[in-house]
């Protein structure tokens, strides 16, 4: 095959010049019924358009509000004006609205079908023929057998963001092996998909497809926050220590390392988990699944994927990444998992008697894999667990606040832990400061949960850091110890606790992690050792990412995993 051709982002331009100035798709009417609304997080608002079973998505951008206030509910037949939008980072068309009327109120011009308009960019893009260069950065197969390449730009200097979507027919078998990150040649016509809003380029013939070279490593990532990734850069190597790879923000990290977490806790220890899990659509197609769960024979029993969701749109990396793999893996169960929200998930059980997914909740998810949560009592033993999260959704008996000297609220994690327990907390803590007035450094005291999910709040002032040379650290380690003894005094089974006098009393995270961590084991294995009440559960929930590395670097080094028996 030539090597002239054009790339991705020379495609995408062509598609906007050949699109944009055409006037039978723009300032047009077109009728139907509403269906699939939903709301972007920055309040565009995306909705389906059906007319006699063709459907077009319809897009209304947050500048428009007035005409997102009069699109009828769902179910309801309304006319839009507009014209043909491209997406050039996804290879996806929209209707983009500027005018809605309602039945009662029709417009003064004829509405045409959605299916004439359909056609009309059809007939515009179907007389370009088109070669491509690209590099594969997704690719699936349809429940119908269609393969679909996303193909992005593959010179080195290249800074398009641009996708161009490819389709295989199912009659046709590459004649060699894709995967992702694979560099091709493709040559094709281009065609309109409206089932998925999609302009895509035809692949006819197996010869029209062809490899430039070798799947490439991936480029560097950007430094991470630790010396030892700061050095693999430097040195060009292509990847992250584990550590910052998974709490980073880098290829979906949070969401991996969020299902990791999950798939790490103790009632999964007969599993094991698998990254980039190979799963053969065909003998040439090829994909990986984010994350596996194996067995003992190393066998998949669950597949997870992780996505960055744009515009709120989970659908399209259910239908098009989790379900086609397993369509051709040897599991039922699927989990998908988008960075909308981390820790909020889909779980799906594939019904191959009914042809059909179904979705079902976390708990029939591991009763399907047959597995048992941990008692909640191990005897001499107190559970560490390393939390990337919300202290204030924390699962336990008690929350750790990290308070100021004079118990007024403060910002930060304070604020919000006030904000969310509500007028109970105060009414406590003003009976404090009346009794007690102020809590020195290194001290706590305990109130109701209030609004929380959790019966206590204990609110413990970490000293400010100055230079290392006050005491600073005698002090912290004494906040957590009183933190514990009140926990012990008070019967507390379970308890969470933040990073103490890291945020705006500025003591650094490196330095203060070890202290945090080793102050509770010693006063854990202690306990134990002498028989005394201790939590039997112990969190440490962090926010922030360069926070929750340091837990992790520290977790490690002292042989932990992220959940682990102590005493």
């Amino acid at each position: 095959m030539p090597t002239e051709f054009k790339n991705v982002s020379e495609i995408t331009q062509q598609v906007l010049d050949i699109v944009k100035p055409n006037p039978k798709l723009k300032d047009v009417w077109i009728q139907g019924k509403v269906s699939g609304i939903r709301q972007t997080q920055n309040n565009t608002l995306n909705f389906t358009l059906t007319d006699n079973n063709q459907k077009i998505q319809c897009v209304i951008f947050n500048d428009r509000e007035s005409l997102q206030e009069n699109l009828p509910e769902a179910g309801n037949n309304v006319s839009v004006k507009g014209e043909i939008y491209v997406n050039e980072k996804k290879s996806e068309y929209r209707f983009m609205v500027t005018d809605v009327k309602l039945p009662e109120d029709p417009p003064q011009s004829q509405p045409i079908s959605v299916n004439d308009l359909t056609e009309t960019l059809r007939n515009t893009l179907k007389t370009h023929s088109d070669e491509v260069q690209g590099e594969i950065e997704r690719l699936f197969v349809t429940p119908a057998g269609y393969t679909i390449l996303k193909l992005k730009d593959v010179t080195a200097d290249g800074q398009s963001n641009d996708i161009i979507e490819c389709v295989i027919p199912p009659t046709i078998e590459p004649p060699f092996s894709l995967e992702k990150g694979g560099k091709v040649y493709i040559k094709g016509q281009f065609g309109i998909f409206p089932d998925a809003s999609a302009y895509r380029i035809k692949i006819d013939d197996a010869n029209d497809i062809a490899p430039i070279a070798k799947p490439p490593k991936p480029a560097p990532p950007k430094p991470g926050k630790c010396q030892e990734c700061q050095e693999r850069y430097n040195n060009l190597q292509d990847q992250l220590c584990h550590i910052c790879y998974y709490a980073s923000l880098t290829y979906e990290g949070i969401v991996v390392g969020a299902v990791l977490r999950y798939f790490n806790a103790p009632k999964f220890a007969n599993f094991t988990t698998k990254r980039e899990h190979r799963i053969d659509f065909t003998p040439n197609i090829k994909g990986r699944a984010d994350i596996a769960l194996l067995n003992s024979k190393g066998n998949p029993v669950a597949i997870a994927e992780c996505k960055r969701i744009e515009d709120n749109n989970r659908d399209d990396g259910i239908n098009n990444q989790l379900k086609p793999y397993l369509n051709v893996s040897e599991t039922n169960l699927g989990l998908f998992a988008d960075d909308t929200d981390p820790y909020e998930w889909i779980f799906l059980k594939r019904n191959v008697e009914k042809a059909r997914y179904d979705k079902i909740n976390r708990s029939q998810f591991e009763e399907e894999l047959g597995v048992e949560p941990p008692s909640e009592i191990s005897p001499n033993k107190t559970r560490f667990e390393l939390i990337h999260g919300n202290i204030i959704e924390a699962e336990v008996d008690a929350v750790v606040n990290a308070a100021k000297a004079e118990l007024t609220k403060g910002s930060g994690i304070d604020a919000a832990i006030r904000d969310a327990g509500g007028e109970e907390i105060e009414r406590a803590i003003q009976e404090i400061i009346e009794r007690e007035g102020v809590c020195p450094p290194g001290r706590a005291v305990i109130t109701t949960g209030g609004n929380l999910p959790v019966r206590h709040v204990i609110h413990a002032v970490g000293p400010i850091y100055d230079d290392g040379e006050q005491h600073e650290a005698e002090t912290l380690a004494r906040c957590y110890k009183n933190c514990l003894k009140i926990a012990a005094e008070k019967e507390i089974r379970s308890i969470a606790f933040p990073a103490i006098s890291t945020g705006n009393y500025g003591y650094p995270i490196e330095k203060a992690t070890p202290i945090a961590l080793n102050t509770v084991k010693e006063f854990v294995e202690n306990a134990h050792q002498h028989n005394e009440m201790v939590p039997e559960r112990i969190q440490f929930v962090l926010l922030h990412e360069e926070a929750y590395n340091c837990y992790v670097k520290e977790f490690l080094k002292l042989g932990y995993g992220l959940s682990c028996l102590i005493g």
